[in-house]
C-alpha cells in the first residue's frame, strides 16, 4: 500500500458530535485523514459511518466539535472552492431528468468553469468514463441504468472533479465482483497519486484488501482504528457485529478473510429454529 507523506492531516474531525431527534449519531469522534492513504470506515448498520462521511465532506453540520480541510474550518470554505478540493459520492445515485451518462459526468467539471482547467474538460470527462468501464453507456440516459451502472457513472462524475480528496459512501454496494475491484483500484490510484480517500464499506474483506487504515465505528463511536490486521480481530468484530467470525489469511494471496463462524449451526443432528412464516402458512 501507499506510504503516507506529510503527517499533517488533510482532513480532520475534532470531537464531532451529531444528534438527530434526540438520538446521538456521532459521539465526540476524532478522525484524521492523510494524503496518500485510503481510509476505510467500517461498522454495522447505524454505526455512524455515513454521518461521519457527511460531516467531513461539509454536508452535515455537527452539533459540536469542528472539521477542517487543509487546516481551515469547513464552514469558512466557499462552496466552489470546496468542490474543487473534495469530491463526494453518496449512496443516492438518483438523477431527476433523463440526462445521458456523459452529461452526468460532465457535471463534475462545473466547479472548474471559467478557469484555465476547463480547457481539458472533454478529455477529463472521457477519461473518467473510461476509468469506471462505462464508455459503452455514455449515451444511455441515467434513469435506464441498473443500480451498479448508476454507481459507476456517479463515480465517474466524482473522478471528473479532479479533486485531491475523494469521499465515497458504499461505492461497491450494488456493483458486481469485477467492478468492485475496478472501483477500489481507482480509489487506490487516487491515493497513490497523493490524494486522500475515505470510503465507507460493508465488505470487511474488500476494506482490508484495499485500505491502508481502517476505522471501525459502533453506536456513533470509534471502537478501533489502525492497519486492517490490527482492527480485524475476531473478538472485536464479534462484539461489534454480534456475529461469530473466523479471520485468517488466504494461503496464496495473504489477504485477510472474514468468514461467519457457522459451525454451531452445522453440528451433526442440529437444526435451526423453524421460521415463523413456515408455521404461519403451513
Amino acid at each position: 500500500m501507499s506510504a503516507r507523506g506529510d503527517r499533517t492531516p488533510v482532513l480532520s474531525a475534532e470531537s464531532v458530535t451529531v444528534r438527530i431527534g434526540g438520538r446521538v449519531l456521532l459521539d465526540a469522534v476524532d478522525l484524521d485523514v492523510h494524503a496518500g492513504e485510503v481510509l476505510a470506515l467500517v461498522g454495522p448498520n447505524g454505526a455512524g459511518k455515513s454521518t461521519l462521511l457527511g460531516v467531513i465532506a461539509g454536508d452535515t453540520e455537527p452539533d459540536s466539535g469542528r472539521t477542517t480541510l487543509d487546516g481551515t474550518d469547513l464552514r469558512r470554505w466557499r462552496l466552489t472552492d470546496l468542490a474543487r478540493r473534495r469530491a463526494l459520492l453518496t449512496q443516492a445515485n438518483a438523477v431527476a431528468f433523463p440526462f445521458t451518462v456523459r452529461e452526468v459526468v460532465a457535471m463534475g467539471r462545473a466547479p472548474w468553469a471559467g478557469r484555465p482547467e476547463d480547457d481539458d474538460d472533454e478529455v477529463i470527462i472521457d477519461e473518467s468514463i473510461a476509468a469506471t468501464d462505462t464508455s459503452h453507456l455514455r449515451l444511455r440516459t441515467f434513469p435506464t441504468l441498473s443500480g451498479g451502472e448508476k454507481a459507476r457513472a456517479s463515480l465517474s462524475r466524482a473522478l471528473a472533479q479532479r479533486a485531491g480528496v475523494l469521499l465515497l459512501d458504499e461505492p461497491t454496494a450494488a456493483v458486481d465482483l469485477r467492478h468492485q475491484e475496478i472501483v477500489l483500484e481507482l480509489a487506490r490510484s487516487v491515493a497513490d497519486a497523493g490524494g486522500a480517500v475515505v470510503v465507507v464499506l460493508h465488505d470487511l474483506e474488500l476494506a482490508a484488501a484495499w485500505s491502508d487504515r481502517m476505522v471501525m465505528l459502533s453506536d456513533g463511536r470509534i471502537r478501533a482504528q489502525g492497519a486492517p490486521a490490527e482492527v480485524l480481530v475476531p473478538e472485536l468484530v464479534e462484539e461489534v457485529y454480534q456475529q461469530p467470525v473466523l479471520i485468517h489469511r488466504h494461503p496464496v494471496t495473504g489477504d485477510l478473510l472474514v468468514t461467519p463462524d457457522r459451525r454451531g449451526l452445522r453440528r451433526a443432528g442440529a437444526s435451526a429454529p423453524e421460521p415463523p412464516l413456515v408455521k404461519e402458512f403451513s
